[in-house]
C-alpha cells in the first residue's frame, strides 16, 4: 500500500530552509520599505509644490508654504498668509506631517523664515530653496524650488543616495 504525505524529517528540513531564506530576505525588505517611505515624502512634497504653483496662477493670488523641520516635521499650504502647520486648522489648503511618513525626517530647509510663496504671475516663487528629507537609515532626497518656480527632486551622490532621482548638482 502506497502512503502519501511527508515524513517529519522532510518537514523539518523544508521549514529550516524556508526560515533561512526568510532571514536573508528580511533586511532587504526593511531597506526597501525605508526607501519607499522617503520617496513617498519627497514625491508628496513635489506634487504639493506643483499644486501650489498652479493654484497661485489659477486663483490669481499667492499660495504660501510654511515648513517646520525635525523629527515631528510638517508643512502646510495656505491661500491667505504664511501658516503654522503645527497649529491645528491654521493652513486652509493642506497639511502634511511626520505621522504620514514614519521614520522620515525633514532635516532642513533653506527658505528664509521657513516660508515661501508662489506668486500668481507666471508661478514664480518669492524665495527659492531646498527641502532635505532623510530616512531612518541615512538615505537622503531633496525637493528644490528654483527662483522661476520650477520644482525638481534629486538625491546626493554617494552612499546616502537613492536611485529614484537624478544626482543633485549642489
Amino acid at each position: 500500500m502506497k502512503r502519501f504525505g511527508f515524513t517529519l524529517l522532510e518537514l523539518m528540513v523544508t521549514l529550516s530552509v524556508m526560515s533561512i531564506l526568510a532571514l536573508i530576505a528580511v533586511p532587504s525588505f526593511t531597506g526597501m520599505h525605508d526607501r519607499y517611505r522617503l520617496k513617498g515624502a519627497v514625491d508628496t512634497l513635489y506634487a504639493d509644490l506643483q499644486f501650489a504653483r498652479s493654484e497661485a496662477v489659477r486663483r490669481n493670488g499667492p499660495i504660501f508654504i510654511g515648513f517646520s523641520t525635525g523629527a515631528s516635521w510638517c508643512y502646510g499650504l495656505d491661500s491667505e498668509n504664511a501658516c503654522d502647520c503645527e497649529t491645528q486648522g491654521d493652513c486652509d489648503l493642506k497639511v502634511v506631517n511626520a505621522l504620514d511618513y514614519p521614520a522620515v525626517t525633514l532635516t532642513s530647509t533653506n527658505f528664509r523664515g521657513a516660508v515661501t510663496s508662489f506668486k500668481p504671475r507666471l508661478g514664480t516663487v518669492s524665495k527659492a530653496g531646498t527641502v532635505v528629507f532623510q530616512s531612518s537609515k541615512g538615505k537622503e532626497a531633496r525637493a528644490i524650488v528654483s527662483p522661476l518656480g520650477r520644482v525638481s527632486r534629486c538625491s546626493p551622490a554617494g552612499s546616502a543616495s537613492i536611485t529614484y532621482y537624478p544626482s543633485c548638482s549642489i
